[in-house]
């Protein structure tokens, strides 16, 4: 069997593990308008879905002190924390900072947000590294020719995703 090298694109595959790759991480009637907490790959995140019902996930995080946005509540189309009302963007940029009138915090984009695709009844997130643009989501044909139907079965695993 001959030896990986390095300089294989297959390598990424080796070194990755499952990381720089599309995910489904639930089924698209699990999230509504309230932030929903979900722990995928290891990752905690907060997926909710903005006034115009485009779903959005961003890391449970809040930039301030730490707390789970999940926690909170969606206000137009961005997130409030329910700690110091810290509101979030759909990008992870913090709006606003209610409790300071000029935060440092503000404008800056300090929540990670996983880019997402709605498609067949399945949410689907990029959970690249370093910030690296998301390859283009390649499903297999079935999952997007009209002549294959199909319904969507989903199964939690208590186990570590490795």
């Amino acid at each position: 069997m001959p030896v990986l090298d390095r300089t294989d694109p297959a390598w990424s595959h080796v070194e990755n593990g499952l990381r720089g790759r599309w995910h489904a991480v639930c089924a698209s009637c699990d999230v509504g308008r309230s932030p929903t907490p979900m722990t995928r790959l290891g990752d905690r995140l907060v997926l909710w879905r903005d006034r115009s019902g485009e779903v959005h996930i961003l890391e449970d995080r809040c930039p301030h002190r730490g707390a789970a946005l999940s926690k909170g509540r969606a206000v137009g189309d961005n997130l409030v924390c329910g700690y110091h009302g810290v509101e979030v963007t759909t990008d992870g940029t913090v709006a606003c900072v209610p409790a300071f009138d000029s935060s440092g915090l503000e404008g800056e984009r300090l929540v990670r947000n996983y880019p997402t695709v709605e498609h067949n009844q399945t949410i689907y997130a990029w959970f690249g590294m370093n910030d690296a643009e998301p390859t283009p989501l390649n499903l297999p044909p079935e999952l997007n020719s009209e002549e294959w139907d199909g319904f969507l079965c989903t199964a939690t695993w208590n186990c570590h995703y490795l």
